[in-house]
């Protein structure tokens, strides 16, 4: 079934032809019709910066490990045109012209491989008649367009050359004879037999192997230059399995070729592939189309446009890209290991069920941001490192996320499934061990645990459901949920700001320094001494004249501290997990309340009337330790 749905998605797609690949070519070799070298020169495009980067264009794909296996009439120096293979760097002097035995068989046998061309032609071929008359001259005219520099020359001997008629701006080995001529090779080569399609059902010419492979850089885990989607090396006598290769999954070239192909073009393709900690998913449609909807993952807009665009799918209207929400939603998440290709997970289904997973999962993870409410989600990348270390190595920042973070994310967005609840005791454990971050680097701490509060509340969304069990918060401020331990967290936030608003930047250790991780962990550790200072901080306040404020701040935390009643002693992950997402919420409500009073403030001084009395705390929006003294 993958095979298929990625052998039909090649129709669609930019693939390269079959049997063919795209990689750079960054040598040019030119012929005279009489058969005579005239340049050899470099084959790149400078781009605006002024960096030259070598062409890349598709070229005959072949598998080498310890077998001669040449290219039609492209290859490296070594193969198309008798280098020398270039010593270790460092070395002595590279003379190209010296090649060994091993050389001498490659150029051999990429010169026969041009012969067999010339003879299936029909018609003679002006170019092709060139290659074999430079060939027969023993590379005549090679040594006066050879680069002089070494490095050059090194380079040349493993890079690939496309060969040109003089006159002709297209390259040999693209002309369409080359491309037939390749094609039925790479058939030859990998189909001794017929039979029924297991993939398309057809009956067709039958591969005992995958031609082609997927490039390692697009294979997480693999271990070798390409990655075979399935083969079976050796017989399984414990299974009673006697047969190797592909004997006993039937796969035709066409289905073979087109699949690995569509593959590659998926995987290297940033608007269809995601990758996580060790695997790589990619998804398509049958159609063809490419609806945007899904980079939503990568780059979530305001909630307003998310929640127009998922209202415009609960409706049933088509997506951008002429997508019907009919059309099959496939995706496939992969790994390698060693030279094949690992399956993680399938996803066979249609765009609207996709679509309507993708919703759940913003509506299950949305929070509303610390002094920026319409921003309710972060990139699943950084809610998935969100959950994990962060450090510092030679100046460069590092995040990693927890192992399967990514994938299990990204099943929750596309299937609906919810991730491991290992996850919530990550996330608090980071949000404990990162809240001095918030006054070193407040800008990425805001990120952070914006990105730890949503993946909280998508988990606790998706937790199995019993009877008794606390509600989840919204997505703001949810001055309904009456939960002891959304409440504490709450609690804490209100004290944290009350502190600040007493003492402003005159304090060395706020509460938030010394005791956030407690007050998290076991609530009633701290709350004689959170009191205590609460008291003191409210009477400077009132005698600071700021009665008003003291008055505002009393009447939130008497009201918190008689909903909770009796305090908490100790929360376990789940509890410590809505512990955060109140802190978290009561802060950004706070922010918002404090924006709102600034600008009625402003409208009133614009109007030349007198500001009106109120609860004037969080003038600004600040990190919880910012504004401790430095030592």
């Amino acid at each position: 079934m993958i095979i298929r749905a990625l052998a039909d998605a090649a129709r669609h797609l930019d693939v390269p032809l079959d049997g063919y690949q795209v990689k750079a070519t960054p040598w040019a070799l030119t012929l005279s019709p009489a058969g005579r070298a005239v340049s050899l020169v470099p084959l790149e495009l400078t781009g605006a910066d002024g960096k030259a980067t070598p062409i890349r264009q598709a070229v005959p794909k072949v598998t080498r490990t310890v077998n001669v296996a040449p290219q039609l009439a492209c290859d490296t120096g070594v193969y198309a045109i008798g280098m020398a293979r270039p010593p270790a760097a460092g070395s002595d002097r590279y003379d190209w012209a010296a090649p060994g035995a091993r050389d001498i068989e490659c150029h051999a046998a990429w010169t026969q491989m041009a012969r067999d061309w010339a003879a299936s032609l029909a018609e003679p071929d002006d170019g092709v008649q060139a290659l074999l008359a430079w060939l027969d001259s023993g590379r005549l005219g090679l040594a006066d367009v050879m680069p002089e520099a070494d490095a050059d020359r090194r380079a040349l001997a493993i890079g690939n050359v496309a060969i040109y008629a003089q006159g002709d701006p297209g390259p040999l080995h693209l002309r369409p004879s080359a491309v037939a001529f390749w094609q039925a090779h790479v058939n030859a080569a990998k189909s001794h037999h017929r039979g029924p399609c297991s993939s398309c059902g057809r009956e067709s010419a039958l591969v005992d192997t995958f031609p082609t492979g997927v490039p390692k850089r697009l294979v997480p885990g693999a271990g070798q230059a390409t990655v075979a989607l399935t083969s079976a090396n050796f017989a399984t006598s414990s299974r009673d399995l006697k047969i190797t290769q592909l004997a006993n999954a039937r796969i035709c070239a066409a289905c073979a070729l087109g699949g690995v192909a569509a593959l590659t073009a998926l995987a290297d393709d940033r608007n269809h592939s995601w990758t996580g900690d060790d695997a790589r998913t990619v998804w398509w449609l049958r159609s063809g189309a490419a609806p945007s909807i899904f980079s939503l993952l990568d780059a979530p807009p305001p909630a307003e446009d998310v929640r127009r665009i998922f209202d415009q799918v609960r409706a049933g209207a088509p997506l951008d890209g002429l997508a019907s929400l009919d059309d099959e939603y496939y995706a496939l998440t992969f790994s390698g290991r060693g030279p094949r290709l690992i399956v993680r997970s399938w996803v066979d289904t249609t765009l609207g069920e996709a679509a309507l997973s993708l919703a759940a999962y913003f509506d299950d993870s949305a929070v509303a941001r610390i002094g920026q409410p319409e921003r309710q989600w972060q990139p699943l990348w950084k809610i998935a490192k969100s959950a994990g270390t962060r450090r510092t190595k030679s100046g460069t920042v590092l995040e990693e996320a927890p192992h399967g973070a990514h994938d299990a994310l990204l099943r929750a967005a596309l299937t609906g499934s919810s991730p491991a609840q290992g996850l919530l005791a990550c996330a608090t454990a980071r949000s404990r061990a990162e809240i001095g971050l918030a006054a070193d680097e407040p800008h990425a701490w805001r990120d952070r645990e914006h990105a730890r509060a949503c993946l909280v509340r998508l988990i606790l969304n998706r937790s199995p459901q019993w009877k008794g069990r606390p509600p989840v918060p919204g997505p703001t401020l949810d001055p309904d949920n009456h939960d002891p331990a959304y409440l504490c967290g709450r609690l804490f936030a209100e004290y944290e700001g009350l502190q600040r608003s007493a003492l402003g930047s005159d304090v060395n250790a706020t509460i938030t320094d010394r005791v956030y991780g407690k007050a998290m962990v076991s609530p009633l550790m701290v709350y004689p001494s959170l009191d205590r200072l609460g008291k003191a901080h409210l009477r400077k306040l009132r005698t600071s004249g700021k009665e008003g404020a003291a008055a505002a701040i009393d009447r939130r935390v008497t009201s918190l501290v008689a909903s909770i009643g009796p305090i908490p002693a100790a929360l376990d992950v789940s509890g410590q997990a809505r512990w955060m997402l109140g802190y978290y919420q009561q802060r950004a409500a706070s922010a918002a309340r404090a924006h709102a009073a600034k600008e009625a403030k402003e409208a009133s001084a614009a109007a030349g009337l007198p500001p009106e009395p109120g609860d004037t705390t969080e003038q600004q929006i600040t990190s919880p330790t910012q504004t401790r003294n430095q030592p």
